[in-house]
C-alpha cells in the first residue's frame, strides 16, 4: 500500500467516501464507547479526530473538556466548522509537535497507529501529553482501508505500547496505559 500523508488520507478517503458516516455502525459505536468509558478526569484529547465526529460521540459518554487533534488542516477546519462551539480542535504538524499539545487527563488515539511510519514516536508523544490514562486502538487484522502501513497482532501491539494492558475485542485491539503504572 503506498504511503499517504494525513492530508491525502482525509481528502482522498474520508471526504470522498464520507467515512465519518461509518462511525454510526455498531462496531464503531462500541469501540468509541469503550474508549470513552476508560477515561478518567475532566480534560480529554482525541488524537486523529478527523472531522470531529468521534470526539463528539465520545464526549457524550465521558463528559468533560474535549480537544480533537489531527494532522490534516482540512480535517481540523471541517471539525471546527461542524463542532467548534462544543469542542476545541487543534492542528498538529508532526508527531514531535504532538508531544507539546497537552497535558490532558485522558488521551484516546483510535485507528491511527496503523497509519504512521514511526509508531514509537507516536506512542511516546501520546504518553507525554497523558496525565492519567491513554487508550490506543487498532484493527485486529487486515482491513481494506488505504494508508495502513502495518497490521498488528495482539503480541505485536502489546510490544508496541510497553506497560499497557492490551485486549482484543473483535474486530479491534485496545491498549490502555496508565501513568500511575510507572510511578508506583
Amino acid at each position: 500500500m503506498p504511503k499517504m500523508s494525513a492530508e491525502d488520507y482525509i481528502r482522498h478517503h474520508w471526504l470522498r467516501r464520507s467515512v465519518w458516516e461509518h462511525l454510526t455502525r455498531r462496531k464503531h459505536v462500541r469501540r468509541l464507547r469503550a474508549c470513552a468509558q476508560r477515561m478518567e478526569g475532566s480534560t480529554f484529547a482525541d488524537v486523529g479526530c478527523a472531522f470531529g465526529h468521534s470526539t463528539d460521540m465520545m464526549a457524550r459518554w465521558a463528559p468533560g473538556d474535549w480537544t480533537g487533534i489531527d494532522f490534516s488542516p482540512t480535517a481540523v477546519q471541517r471539525a471546527r466548522e461542524t463542532f467548534g462551539i462544543k469542542h476545541k480542535f487543534a492542528l498538529c504538524g508532526s508527531l514531535a509537535e504532538l508531544a507539546s499539545a497537552g497535558p490532558f487527563d485522558g488521551v484516546i488515539c483510535s485507528e491511527v497507529i496503523e497509519h504512521v511510519d514511526d509508531p514509537q514516536t507516536l506512542v511516546e508523544s501520546l504518553k507525554a501529553i497523558t496525565c492519567r490514562v491513554l487508550v490506543v486502538t487498532t484493527p485486529a487484522g487486515v482491513v481494506g482501508d488505504p494508508g495502513h502501513v502495518r497490521v498488528y497482532t495482539l503480541e505485536s501491539f502489546s510490544a508496541e505500547i510497553a506497560g499497557a494492558e492490551v485486549v482484543q475485542s473483535c474486530p479491534f485491539l485496545y491498549a490502555t496505559w496508565r501513568r500511575d503504572s510507572l510511578t508506583q
